[in-house]
């Protein structure tokens, strides 16, 4: 297990808030989780927010536990250092990659190219994704690295969300079989 992303589905639209909670809580509860994910083998975590990077007082990620990086708009900045949390603030990877394209007019658009630029990055496809709010859609954070990844879609809301239903989402995922689009024999 290499990734487990979070898409939080059920934000709020208060003033200084992230996710429906006041800024400190949800960073507290992303601290907590990514602990217990690295405890439970992920290697990185990801969790996407609808709000945007102002939502956060300045210099509020100086505090933060672990080191992270922050993608927003379509921008994946290079990083190699794991076990590693990206915050994602109203991050698309539809537009990622329509950046990646008009950048680079002789990038030679295969699955393999796309998945090694990526790779460059420090990007690793999600193992599994988390939707958080009991909404059954997807989102277009994760549009390329969700092909192959197993989805969760929690009933509960960010706020509600706890580390109960953390191992639920990965004792679940756990005895899932894993066929990377092959078919059974």
């Amino acid at each position: 297990m290499k990734h487990l992303a979070f898409i939080l589905k059920d934000t709020g639209k208060e003033y200084r808030s992230l996710g429906g909670l006041p800024v400190e809580k949800t960073l507290e509860k992303v601290a907590q989780l990514s602990q217990a994910a690295i405890q439970y083998g992920f290697d990185q975590v990801s969790f996407f927010f609808k709000e945007s990077r102002e939502t956060l007082p300045p210099n509020f990620l100086d505090t933060f536990p672990y080191k992270f990086r922050i993608l927003e708009k379509g921008v994946i900045p290079h990083s190699s250092e794991l076990p590693l949390v990206n915050l994602g603030f109203q991050f698309s990877e539809k537009e990622f990659l329509a950046n990646l394209l008009k950048g680079n007019p002789d990038f030679q658009f295969s699955e393999n190219d796309v998945q090694e630029y990526m790779s460059n990055l420090g990007w690793v496809e999600p193992d599994l994704i988390i939707f958080t709010g009991g909404s059954r859609r997807l989102s277009d954070s994760l549009t390329w690295s969700m092909a192959y990844s197993e989805l969760f879609f929690s009933p509960l809301s960010w706020s509600e969300f706890s580390l109960d239903e953390l191992e639920r989402a990965i004792a679940e995922f756990s005895r899932r079989e894993r066929r990377f689009g092959k078919i059974n024999e």
